[in-house]
Formats: C-alpha cells, sequence, structure tokens
C-alpha cells in the first residue's frame, strides 16, 4: 500500500510539472554521469554508473574499471596512474 502511494503521489508530481521539466532533469542528470562517474563492473555484471568519491572503496570490494576510452580520460584526470589489475579485460 505504502509503495502505491509512492508510485502515485510521483505521477502526479511529473504531471504538474510537465514533460519539458522532467526532460530537463533527465538531461542534468545524464550530464553529470557522463562528467562525474565512472563505469565498475565485476566480472559477469553489467557496468553501473559510480561516483568518483566511492571508486577507492568499490575496487577495495572486488570491482575493476570499465576498459573505455572515456573512462580512461575521467580516471587518468582524477587518479592519475591506475595499476592495469583494476581495470576489466573485457568491456562486456
Amino acid at each position: 500500500m505504502k509503495n502505491k502511494a509512492i508510485s502515485d503521489s510521483m505521477k502526479s508530481f511529473w504531471e504538474e510539472k510537465g514533460r519539458s521539466y522532467l526532460e530537463e532533469v533527465n538531461k542534468k542528470r545524464s550530464n553529470t554521469l557522463k562528467e562525474k562517474c565512472i563505469y565498475l563492473k565485476k566480472e559477469g555484471e553489467k557496468p553501473f554508473p559510480c561516483n568518483i568519491e566511492l571508486i577507492l572503496s568499490k575496487l577495495s570490494e572486488g570491482y575493476l574499471i570499465v576498459n573505455t576510452k572515456k573512462n580512461k580520460e575521467k580516471v587518468y584526470r582524477y587518479f592519475g596512474e591506475v595499476p592495469s589489475f583494476f581495470w576489466a579485460s573485457k568491456n562486456k
């Protein structure tokens, strides 16, 4: 019952704000993910965005950094050189 009330409230909120506001919020969220997050994954799992502040914690839990050009640029910009064993060998 509680989840249904929350769901109905969210639907009402977005209907009130309108489609343009929703698109604006999603665009900001997408830009934040592109600039402020680094993608991580565990072997056999799907990659997910992670805040830069949490990277070291996630690496200690066994996650690896997704090995893409953009991800590498962000990692090197924030951390400098990173040992090769922190990088996933495959993107998928």
